[in-house]
C-alpha cells in the first residue's frame, strides 16, 4: 500500500508542477529541464540513509519527497526564467548562462540556507527521534537542490539552449501573427 501510495503521490506531485510551469512558460522542454536538478536531488537524499546503513520511516520518504520538490522547484524555476530572460539579450549561451548563475545565486542560496537551517534546527532541536529524522532529511534536501541547481541546472540550459530558442522563435511568431492579426 505504501509504495503505491508513494508512487501516486509522487506522479501526481510531477504532475502538478509540470502543468503549472508548462502553462507559464508555454513550453514542453522546460517543465522537464525544471524538474530533473529536483529529481535528481530528492533521489540522492533519499538513497544516502540506506548507503549510510541509517534506517528511515518510509512515511518520512513520502513528506520530505514532496516537500522537498515543492520548496526547492522554485529555485530551478528562477533560474530558467533568468535565463530566458538573458537568451534575449545575450546571442551567446555561455554569456548568458553566467550572466543567468551570477543573477540566480543569491536567492537560491538565501532560501536554499533557510530552508536547510530549518531542517537542521528541527534535526537538532527534536528529542524525537522520527522528527529529528526528518529535520536531516528536509536539511539536507534542500542544500542537495541548492547543489543541483546551480550546478546541473546551467548544463541543462546550456545543452538544450538549440530547442529553447526554437520554442522561443515560434512564441515570437505566433506572438507576431496575433498582433497583425489584431491590426
Amino acid at each position: 500500500i505504501l509504495t503505491e501510495d508513494y508512487n501516486n503521490v509522487s506522479l501526481l506531485s510531477l504532475a502538478g508542477v509540470a502543468l503549472v510551469v508548462f502553462i507559464t512558460f508555454r513550453s514542453i522542454l522546460v517543465p522537464i529541464l525544471v524538474i530533473v536538478p529536483i529529481e535528481v536531488a530528492i533521489y540522492l537524499n533519499m538513497t544516502l540513509p540506506y548507503v549510510m546503513g541509517d534506517s528511515m520511516i518510509y512515511i518520512g520518504y513520502i513528506i520530505v519527497s514532496c516537500l522537498q520538490l515543492g520548496a526547492t522547484v522554485d529555485y530551478s524555476i528562477l533560474m530558467t526564467n533568468n535565463y530566458m530572460d538573458a537568451r534575449r539579450t545575450y546571442p551567446e549561451k555561455a554569456r548568458a548562462i553566467k550572466h543567468t548563475v551570477s543573477r540566480s545565486a543569491l536567492s537560491i542560496l538565501t532560501s536554499g540556507t533557510i530552508l536547510t537551517i530549518a531542517g537542521y534546527g528541527l534535526y537538532f532541536v527534536s528529542s524525537v527521534a522520527a522528527i529529528g529524522g526528518l529535520g536531516h532529511l528536509i536539511g539536507r534536501g534542500a542544500l542537495i537542490s541548492v547543489l543541483m541547481v546551480l550546478f546541473l541546472l546551467p548544463v541543462l540550459l546550456t545543452m538544450a539552449d538549440p530547442l529553447l530558442m526554437k520554442e522561443e522563435a515560434k512564441k515570437v511568431r505566433l506572438e507576431e501573427v496575433r498582433l497583425a492579426a489584431r491590426q
